[in-house]
């Protein structure tokens, strides 16, 4: 659930309004009517499942003379 409220409010009510989040939820902060800002709730929030990076990643040069670079810190 998102909930929305304005920067100065949510300063005077932070430690309310962030224990009152459960998993999923999200307050919007808004100055001057803008989106300035997030509050996300994502404890609990089991996200990090092996495969879900599969295809994110593309080796673009196979070989490892990049490494040369390196072997002062190998």
């Amino acid at each position: 659930m998102s909930h929305t409220i304005n920067l100065k409010k949510a300063r005077e009510h932070l430690e309310e309004l962030v224990l009152a989040l459960k998993p999923g939820d999200e307050i919007i902060l808004t100055q001057d009517g803008k989106t300035v800002g997030k509050i996300v709730n994502n404890v609990g929030d089991n996200n990090c499942r092996p495969g879900l990076g599969v295809g994110l990643l593309s080796i673009i040069n196979d070989d490892d003379s990049h490494l040369e670079d390196f072997k002062d810190y190998m």
